[in-house]
């Protein structure tokens, strides 16, 4: 990392905190669900496929 000394004592902090750090795992896993699931993938896979043929037949 670029700043090492912050992380740790980011780290640190964390580990001091276990509420915080729960709240923080909470958000990041809400954050990959809604962005990075099989289910928002395949979401978006579809709907690159869709442009694709609008694009290829007009509509």
């Amino acid at each position: 990392p670029a700043d090492a000394p912050a992380l740790a004592a980011a780290i640190v902090d964390l580990l001091a905190s276990p509420a915080r750090a729960r709240e923080l795992a909470d958000r990041g896993q809400a954050e990959v669900l809604a962005h990075h699931s099989l289910d928002a993938t395949m979401r978006r896979t579809v709907a690159v496929y869709e442009a694709a043929r609008k694009a290829a037949t007009g509509g």
